[in-house]
């Protein structure tokens, strides 16, 4: 059985690494990011010198390829793996050769020989195309 999968707060803990990114580099942030249903939101509602390019730049920092794992995706996916199932990742980080790369380190490090595809769109873009291709 193929497994499509979207990556980030599914299989990597990317919000955590985005926050963690933005203090890094100087931000002032406050500490509600969490109560809002989606980092757009957030960055939108509460912290307008964060924007679109703020998440391009991230995504193409070496630290956008050591996100973490989380809601034990690093137990879970290997064992269905080693049942027999594939994976493709398929994710909306951007679609430039540098955040894939970094993504794909990422994800090969987590996940030794797991994805079997991983699929890049734009910042923010729809995954329709891409899912599609995959449905045949």
């Amino acid at each position: 059985m193929l497994i499509v999968t979207d990556i980030d707060e599914c299989v990597l803990g990317w919000a955590d690494g985005f926050h963690k990114w933005l203090l890094s580099v100087g931000y002032k942030i406050e500490n509600n990011w969490r109560q809002c249903s989606s980092i757009e939101e957030w960055l939108l509602k509460n912290n307008p010198a964060v924007d679109i390019e703020s998440l391009k730049d991230f995504s193409r920092d070496s630290d956008f390829g050591e996100l973490s794992a989380i809601k034990k995706a690093d137990v879970y996916i290997p064992l269905l793996h080693d049942m027999g199932h594939s994976f493709v990742a398929v994710s909306a980080c951007g679609s430039n050769s540098r955040t894939f790369e970094l993504r794909k380190k990422n994800l090969d490090n987590l996940f030794p020989n797991i994805f079997s595809d991983i699929i890049c769109v734009g910042n923010g873009n729809e995954k329709h195309g891409p899912l599609k291709s995959l449905n045949g």
